[in-house]
This record gives C-alpha cells, structure tokens and sequence, in this order.
C-alpha cells in the first residue's frame, strides 16, 4: 500500500455498533428444550464451558422432572456456539449441578429450595483446578426471601468421566451483608485473582493469592486508591450494574485492554460496554444495544443475565458474541455484534513538535514507525509515523496537514533525490526524507503496528 493509505483500526471509542445479528438460543445437543438462566462462558482445562443458573430440567419425553440452581455443559464446537452438551445427566432427567448441596439444604417444602448461583465464572489458577464463587439464596415460590452470603467451591475434571466437578467449602467466604465478591466476575492476572462483587446496586473489587482463595483473612480489597485489608474501605467501582463480565481484549486497542459487557439494575435489557486501562478503572459505561425476546413476547419483561463470549468470532473485525437470559419459560439467547472501526493512515512525517501539534488539533494518536537499515545497505529505512483515531475524517486531515508541514520542510532541497549514499556511509536524515518524499512509498507502509499485552 502506498504511504497515506487507510488500514483498518480497532473499533472506535466510544462503542457503536455498525450491525447485530441474533443467533438463536443456546440450546443442549441432546435435543431437549432446557428453560435456564446465565448462560456465562468460561475456559477451564482447555475447553469452553457454559454455565446456567436455573435450570428446569426435563426426562427424554419433555416432561418436568425438577430444578437444578446451576449447571455446566462443554462447548464441543466453537464454530457452533449455540450448541453445548451436558455432560452427567440422571436416568430421570436430572440434569447433575456443577455445586452440589448440603443434605440440610434439600428443604421437604416444595415451594422453598436453597439455590447456588454462580454469576462470576471459573478463575483457573492451575491446569486443570480452578475456583468458582456462588451466591446462597432462599427461594420460595420463584420469589427470593433470603441471602446468606458467598461460598466458594473447587472446580477440577472428574478423571473418570471427564465432566466438570466441584468440590464445595462448607463455610461461607463473605456474609450477607458483604459484597459478593467473585459472583460478578474474576480475572487471574499474575499471582492474583481479582474479583467484582455488588452490593446493593454498586459494584465492588477485591484480590486475592491465587493460590489461597479460599482463606478468607487474605483478601484485600480496593479503596480507590490501594488494596486493603479492611473489607469496609472498599470503594465503588462500577455503579448501577446487576450482572456482566471483565475480559481482557484488544478490540478497544492497546491502551484499553480490559472491557466490561453486562446489563444494569434498571431492568431495561440494555447491553452496556465499557473498557477501561486498568482492572480498577475508573470505568464509564455506554448503551450500545437492546436486547429482547426471541418471540417478540410480552413487552415488559426485561433481558437481565447478559454476559460477552470474546472466543466465538474474530475481534479483529469487530464482532463480539453476547448472549442474554430471558424469563421463564425462556433460555439464553445468542446475538453477534458488530462494532464500528476506527482507521489508521500512515505517512512520512515531520518534525516532532509538528506531530504533536497535529495531533492534537486533530485529535488522533501519532506513533513513530521504521527505522535506519545498516550502515553498509544502500538504502536507509525512511522513518514514519503512525496516524490513529476514530474518526477518518480527522485521521485524513492530519495526514494531509503532516504532508504539507514535510514539504514545506522540503522546499528548497534538490529536486532530485540525492545520489545513494557510498558503501559504509550513513545518510542524514534529510537525505532520507528528501529520497523518500520523492521515491513516495513507505516500507512501513504495509506493516501493522502490534498491541502491547
């Protein structure tokens, strides 16, 4: 490509959507219509996996059979991401949980269960072990009257029948009154675990040894400024938010690497994308699409449970899966967003105060790419930079502007690029510019800058 080329960017900032496409619902391979909630994602030993909250489970005839508060099924095929499979299954329908309960949590009243609800997915600290957080609820009659607090289990892969297990601590980490920490979602970076939990509509951060998260005294928790020990210092990260999930991604671009993708406390069935620099933020939120039932059913109901699947396409295009819950006797349902990119140019460039100035008048990121070849090549490497930003109108602008200030820096030299340079000597700088400026093309011109981790 020649220099001032467009090249595609990553997807602009704020989000936009440009389209959006429903998939259908997450739906079991072994052909029965599962009614069931959350529907997250995690990678665990490998594979993906999605985890439901309720799940109402039924026999090979379609017939009810009971409800399970949380299940597991493997992702077979990424290509097909709509499509899971249970993996231990009772002869009655039954579908097994991936956290089971306590023999005095069987409650003989019908109408009242204990319900284990893992929102914040698997943090693997091993190959093969991780941790999962639930939160302890009392429903009766699908109305929830009770929260105990947050309990911890561990995850592994039963080496007998390869399904995803857990094995439960009997105490419960956090008390009723606390953050449910590991409940929104959990992140191991380094040698922690960081996990968001709300508490009364706001959300939360905490850290802990990923080694040891089952020790409650080890948790630390981030007061805006630090990680303490003090749980009551915690500061509040995100406002208003009632379920999603924080992923590290380059789909903002280098400089955002970390994007949150939930659904608020409003019950509006909005799709709320955010990216930030850092875990701890500061985070700001934007709509970015509705989501709705797939028969278009009663008005009213709200989307809630909504969670990102960054594996099922290629962000490189801008396109991320969400999925959402619908209410009973709904599922998850699946869509592919795509979001709007940005554009990068790239040029020959000036002085460097003249970059800084264009950049920003245009409001556009300038990078400086290429370099000087060995003394004993003939041609040197031309320098170039690097125009990044949102909006093609002002990347164009600046590469126009940056164009002009390099030949007015050129007015006056030869007319004719400069005899190469003898075995052994090393061009000037000028020298470059000026063979550049007239040869018009770029060796970096084709290269695409790589994201930092």
């Amino acid at each position: 490509m020649s220099a001032g080329g467009i090249l595609p960017a990553k997807a602009i900032y704020p989000p936009e959507l440009i389209a959006s496409e429903v998939l259908g619902s997450v739906v079991d391979e072994n052909g029965i219509g599962y009614s069931r909630d959350i529907g997250r994602s995690s990678l665990f030993a490998g594979h993906r996996y999605y985890i439901f909250g309720d799940t109402f489970c039924k026999d090979v005839n379609g017939s009810f059979v009971g409800v399970q508060s949380n299940t597991v099924a493997v992702i077979h095929d990424l290509l097909d991401p709509c499509k899971s499979s249970y993996q231990s299954i009772e002869e009655n329908g039954m579908v097994d949980p991936l956290i089971d309960q306590a023999p005095d949590e069987h409650d003989e009243n019908p109408d009242i269960r204990t319900a284990l609800w893992a929102f914040g997915g698997i943090a693997e600290t091993s190959p093969g072990i991780g941790w999962i957080w639930y939160e302890k609820k009392t429903i009766e009659n699908g109305h929830i009257i009770g929260h105990a607090g947050v309990g911890i289990a561990k995850v592994f892969v039963d080496e007998y029948t390869g399904a995803l297990k857990s094995h439960r601590l009997p105490d419960l980490l956090f008390e009723e009154d606390e953050p449910c920490f590991g409940t929104t979602s959990c992140i191991v970076k380094d040698d922690f675990i960081y996990l968001w939990g709300f508490h009364k509509s706001d959300t939360f951060l905490a850290r802990v040894l990923k080694d040891q998260p089952e020790c409650r005294e080890l948790y630390q928790f981030w007061n805006g400024v630090e990680y303490v020990a003090d749980i009551k210092e915690a500061a509040v990260v995100l406002k208003e938010i009632q379920q999603g999930s924080i992923f590290r991604t380059k789909l903002f671009g280098a400089d955002r690497p970390w994007v949150f993708v939930g659904c608020t406390k409003w019950a509006d069935s909005q799709v709320m994308v955010g990216a930030a620099t850092t875990l701890e933020g500061p985070w700001e939120l934007f709509p970015v699409y509705t989501a709705r039932p797939l028969d278009d059913g009663d008005e009213y109901s709200y989307m809630y449970c909504i969670y990102p699947h960054d594996w099922a396409f290629d962000e490189e295009y801008g396109m991320l899966m969400v999925t959402w819950s619908e209410h009973w006797p709904g599922g998850v349902v699946a869509a592919k967003l795509t979001f709007k990119m940005g554009t990068i140019c790239q040029d020959m460039m000036p002085e460097k105060d003249d970059t800084h100035a264009v950049a920003s008048h245009c409001d556009v990121k300038v990078t400086l790419e290429g370099g000087w070849t060995r003394p004993r090549m003939n041609e040197p490497e031309p320098f170039a930079l690097r125009v990044e930003g949102p909006d093609v109108d002002n990347v164009e602008e600046a590469a126009m502007l940056l164009r002009r200030l390099l030949v007015k820096k050129l007015a006056g030299e030869a007319a004719v690029s400069p005899p190469l340079p003898p075995p052994r000597r090393r061009s000037s700088l000028r020298e470059a510019f000026s063979r550049f400026f007239h040869k018009g093309g770029s060796s970096s011109a084709n290269e695409r800058s790589s994201d930092a981790e």
